[in-house]
């Protein structure tokens, strides 16, 4: 990972994509996949949620991730703004 972040450039960020579709309209935890602190070992997936829900209970999540280093300092921010529709 080291090397990865040193190589990073200043002029060039590094640019992500991720969508989902989601039977809730949670922003920050799909409670339908479980509970956020339920343990990884079965508590947490898609079987959890209801089956055969309305269409009007699905919603598209996409989330735009980007990593880029300042010049002026050694930090690398990673913002990522998330949208539901």
């Amino acid at each position: 990972m080291s090397n990865f972040f040193r190589r990073i450039q200043p002029q060039s960020p590094v640019l992500r994509n991720n969508y989902f579709i989601q039977v809730d309209d949670k922003l920050a935890w799909s409670e339908s996949i479980g509970s956020e602190d339920a343990k990884e070992d079965g508590g947490i997936g898609w079987f959890t949620a209801e089956k055969n829900k309305a269409v009007e209970h699905h919603w598209f999540r996409s989330e735009r991730q980007s990593l880029r280093r300042y010049v002026t300092a050694a930090l690398l921010p990673l913002p990522v703004p998330v949208s539901i529709e």
